[in-house]
């Protein structure tokens, strides 16, 4: 007579188990794209820091080319297809209804100055943009893809175009000639307005009024400040009158 092995029951897994393994598996995965999104933003952010500070050693540079003076806060530049010169604000504002390439005069300035030039030449390439503003100077984009921004002391704080426009004790300018003087001809100005408000800058001031660069951080707006990106920071200035 054959004895037939018994069979020993498994108990399966019920619809409940699965569920809560299945959720399990989907907080692990949670967990895991949170901590390694903030660990490649944190890289972002160390890399933009990394390219300011090379800015700011190009700043350096050219300073002591000449005598602690920094760079002045025009740069002339050739208009397109014509051998006619304009002389352009370099603030980190708007002019003419678009937002001016600060950063790209500021290089212009800087790349006078050989030590200057190679400083600027060790930041990677992927980092460095010929397309941005209005001229399209090279300038420099930060980790998330944004330009660089650059405030020079003769344009910080807050400079509006209204009327009647006063914010705190911050001058503010409705013509750019009011800053630099009337315009002659042969010193014309391309931007005869220009606004740098909390809304499209960080209104900040410079540290001891020496010229800075920044990043306007992951989201790219440059008025929160909280994510934004500098070597130093500069003083905030409280918006009023905006």
């Amino acid at each position: 007579m054959l004895n037939h092995a018994r069979r020993i029951a498994r108990p399966a897994f019920s619809v409940v188990e699965l569920l809560v393994v299945v959720f399990i598996i989907g907080i692990l995965i949670a967990l895991s794209f949170a901590v390694g999104t903030r660990v490649l933003e944190a890289g972002k952010s160390s890399t933009t820091k990394d390219i300011l500070s090379s800015l700011d050693q190009a700043l350096g540079a050219y300073t002591a080319e000449h005598d602690g003076k920094f760079p002045p806060a025009t740069v002339s530049l050739q208009q397109t297809g014509s051998n006619e010169f304009n002389l352009w604000p370099v603030a980190d504002a708007m002019g003419d209804g678009a937002m001016l390439n600060s950063t790209g005069m500021a290089l212009k300035q800087l790349k006078s100055v050989p030590a200057a030039e190679e400083i600027v030449k060790k930041i990677p390439a992927k980092f460095l943009s010929n397309t941005i503003g209005n001229p399209a100077l090279q300038t420099v984009v930060d980790a998330w893809g944004n330009p660089i921004r650059y405030v020079h002391p003769t344009f910080e704080g807050l400079i509006v175009d209204n009327q009647n426009s006063a914010v705190g004790n911050v001058a503010a300018y409705r013509d750019l000639a009011q800053i630099l003087g009337p315009a002659t001809a042969d010193k014309p100005y391309k931007i005869r307005q220009i606004r740098r408000n909390g809304g499209e800058s960080d209104a900040g001031l410079c540290p001891n009024s020496r010229p800075y660069f920044y990043s306007s951080g992951p989201d790219g707006n440059a008025s929160t400040t909280e994510d934004n990106v500098y070597v130093t920071r500069p003083e905030k200035v409280a918006a009023k009158n905006q």
